[in-house]
């Protein structure tokens, strides 16, 4: 195993009753070694192994699915999918019959140059492809060693309604951060990544599901912070407008997927 035994003196109670919403951080999560070698791994992924999403609420560098990943990072995402992993995260959380998302179709390598960014946001409430899935659980393992405070990139955590920042969590090597999903898990990394020209801000993320037949399908919600300009909060809101279309379009209307593209990407400039 590359985790090491770290949820054995941990409890449920630490996880909810956390401040601002249901989370945890985990120093050191997997063994140094192995962290290494996931790091060193991200410099040795092919060009095609990374897609940029670029529009006015988010503009990320992640990968599509499983085929470029490493060996290293497919199998810390195996073991991070397996039932024994599963059972243990579910005692700490307290979330039953959880499900991984085995097809990594909201999961997996982030690599943040500078530039990227994400608004503050509540995840979409279910599955993108499977609606009787509910999001229930985000978890995140850094790699980022040397990571000053100026280069930006924190995870900031805020109350229910987007007014008051509660937490910063530093995107450190070897820390694991897992986030109850929901809609009024509102967090994001709103300043642009100042980080040097070559370095990003790397991290691996796996999505969690349950089975809810009656859950309600909702994309992600961006929010504006308090002190952001009027211009900007009427394009954040504007932007979940044209997400909500770009889902209903895509489930009903296929043919007008380029339209709402060419709308984002022309917001973003």
């Amino acid at each position: 195993m590359f985790l090491k035994s770290i949820f054995d003196s941990r409890t449920s109670d630490s996880f909810n009753n956390a401040v601002g919403f249901p989370h945890l951080i985990i120093e050191n999560a997997l063994e140094n070694s192995f962290a290494n070698k996931v790091l060193d791994d991200f410099s040795k992924l092919q060009p095609e192994a990374l897609q940029l999403y670029n529009h006015f609420n988010a503009k990320v560098t992640s990968s599509i699915g499983r085929k470029y990943l490493s060996k290293n990072m497919l199998s810390l995402i195996d073991e991070m999918q397996s039932e024994n992993f599963i059972s243990q995260i579910q005692n700490l959380t307290g979330l039953e019959n959880l499900i991984a998302d085995k097809g990594l179709a909201q999961g997996g390598i982030l690599d943040y140059p500078k530039g990227n960014f994400v608004n503050l946001h509540t995840d979409n409430l279910t599955h993108p492809f499977d609606h009787a899935l509910k999001t229930s659980l985000t978890i995140l393992i850094y790699f980022n060693k040397d990571w000053s405070p100026s280069y930006k990139g924190d995870l900031e955590i805020w109350d229910n309604c987007a007014t008051k920042k509660i937490l910063n969590i530093s995107p450190k090597f070897n820390r694991m951060v897992i986030l109850k999903a929901g809609p009024e898990t509102i967090h994001g990394l709103p300043d642009e990544i100042n980080s040097p020209e070559g370095m990003g801000r790397k991290a691996l993320v796996l999505w969690y599901y349950q089975k809810a037949n009656d859950a309600l399908f909702s994309p992600t919600k961006y929010y504006p912070r308090p002190n952001d300009p009027l211009n900007k909060k009427a394009f954040i809101y504007f932007g979940n407008f044209l997400l909500k279309c770009y889902y209903f379009q895509r489930k009903y209307l296929g043919d007008w997927d380029y339209k709402i593209t060419k709308i984002m990407k022309l917001l973003s400039k």
